[in-house]
């Protein structure tokens, strides 16, 4: 009677914690895999899962976090994002025409916005990411680092000319297609749209401080709020649609 109470008991010890293991984050995948066939032999089990708790627990805290990266790693990869900034404004200025905000909440919210712009046009920088390469490289400590972007924080925010050149119109200027033509943004200001049947309009563009390409054609004005925009893609609204170009080489 009194053996068959042990056995039940180790039985019940072992299968807790086994259970205990497998659902576990203080080991990886490997480890639960060696530990659950430790089960035939139940003090290995249990010696060895001391052993790999303290081994973890011993080694960068991020570990936690990175144990089951098989199935966890591609998470933030594929979260949607949030809207874009001209999204974001578009979003504010509706609220403000419906009366939700009053003018000084509007321009404090517009003003969040705009600083946001000016920090990302700062991160997608020559002269931005010339530093940080310079810092992995060795050549900067981490204050010349931080201080060096400081610097040029204070140059971006004294010359609204060179975000718009260094960002956002060096990126432009090519050739952009579509599945209803192309679009050209030249040097010189010159817009040309080729639509798929050969038709050809010219007009001027400009860059705004807000992501919107201004583009006239004679008296009229159209206004492209760019949603994206990268060395191969640029994505963006256009009379309450979105456009999608791949860039030409």
């Amino acid at each position: 009677m009194n053996t068959q109470i042990g056995v039940g008991l180790l039985v019940g010890a072992v299968t807790g914690t086994s259970i205990y293991i497998w659902n576990s984050d203080n080991f990886t995948k490997p480890q639960k895999i060696i530990l659950l066939f430790c089960i035939i032999f139940p003090p290995a089990q249990w010696i060895l899962a001391i052993i790999f708790f303290f081994y973890n627990s011993s080694i960068k805290p991020s570990l936690n976090v990175n144990i089951n990266s098989s199935s966890k790693e591609s998470t933030p990869k594929t979260k949607k994002q949030g809207f874009s900034k001209t999204e974001q404004k578009q979003s504010v200025e509706i609220l403000k025409e419906k009366g939700l905000l009053n003018e000084s909440e509007y321009r404090e919210k517009i003003d969040i916005i705009e600083n946001q712009i000016k920090i990302d046009r700062i991160y997608k920088s020559k002269g931005y990411l010339n530093l940080k390469n310079l810092f992995e490289s060795g050549l900067f400590t981490k204050d010349e680092f931080e201080s060096k972007v400081e610097l040029l924080k204070t140059k971006v925010s004294e010359n609204k000319s060179f975000n718009q050149s260094d960002i956002v119109r060096e990126k432009l200027i090519g050739i952009w297609k579509d599945n209803l033509g192309t679009i050209e943004f030249w040097d010189d200001d010159t817009f040309v749209f080729n639509d798929k049947n050969k038709d050809v309009t010219n007009g001027i563009w400009s860059i705004d401080d807000s992501d919107i390409i201004d583009i006239r054609f004679n008296s009229r004005l159209e206004k492209f709020y760019i949603l994206e925009l990268s060395e191969e893609t640029l994505s963006y609204e256009h009379n309450n649609s979105r456009f999608t170009l791949k860039k030409e080489n």
